[in-house]
């Protein structure tokens, strides 16, 4: 076959940082900048008896992403595990949301390379926590990023949209929301 007679298919996942003064599960700072292992506590190091709790803040901004982007916003969702093993992440999970995330079937109108409208479908927008930061160059860890919210939204796979695909992160911008 001749590569005319395939046609992309491309869903993407952006990962946001909102602009939240605290991480997402304890009172520590998300300021940016400081030295390795400043902004850390029991509760976002995962230290045996300590409980998180979630972030207000994070839910009000989750939920305003959600009905910016046309959601339905869930009544009912929950955090779950993600166990896995990777350097920047000692306590070897990081919780997320998996089955019942906050915002579900949502779409982004934008303007086509013709500039004829289009909507582009959003799976689901869920928080999870940062894992950390690994630096290589000098093999240290730190553990200020970890906990940190991250809004991960979720674009539907959908054909004819390598233009589009830099439009919708364009559009998005980029940084801290």
């Amino acid at each position: 076959m001749a590569r005319e007679d395939y046609e992309a298919v491309i869903g993407l996942e952006v990962h946001a940082e909102l602009s939240t003064k605290t991480k997402i599960f304890c009172s520590c700072p998300t300021t940016f900048g400081a030295a390795p292992n400043t902004h850390v506590c029991p509760i976002c190091m995962a230290m045996p008896g300590t409980l998180p709790v979630l972030n207000e803040k994070v839910v009000e901004y989750a939920v305003k992403a959600g009905l910016a982007t046309n959601c339905e916003i869930s009544k009912d969702s929950k955090n779950d595990r993600k166990n896995y093993y990777y350097p920047d992440l000692p306590k070897s999970y990081q919780i997320s949301q998996y089955d019942k995330p906050l915002c579900n079937h949502g779409y982004i109108e934008i303007d086509d390379e013709n500039g004829n409208k289009k909507n582009v479908r959003i799976l689901r927008i869920h928080i999870e926590e940062d894992a950390g930061k690994w630096i290589e160059k000098i093999a240290i860890e730190t553990d200020n990023v970890k906990s940190t919210l991250l809004l991960m939204v979720f674009l539907a796979a959908c054909t004819g949209v390598w233009a589009d695909t830099g439009t919708i992160l364009i559009k998005g911008g980029s940084g801290r929301i």
